[in-house]
């Protein structure tokens, strides 16, 4: 995806996209790390 960002003309635009990026994939891993524990709270008998 950072890949993307170097397609803008501008460096202010690019390095904007980039922490914008970057904010996006903490959530996706905020997420994907609360899946995997409630997914190990079920497996728990």
């Amino acid at each position: 995806m950072e890949i993307l960002s170097r397609m803008y003309p501008c460096k202010d635009c690019a390095d904007h996209f980039k922490e914008i990026l970057r904010f996006l994939k903490s959530i996706e891993q905020h997420r994907f790390n609360t899946f995997s524990k409630e997914i190990v709270m079920f497996e728990l008998p």
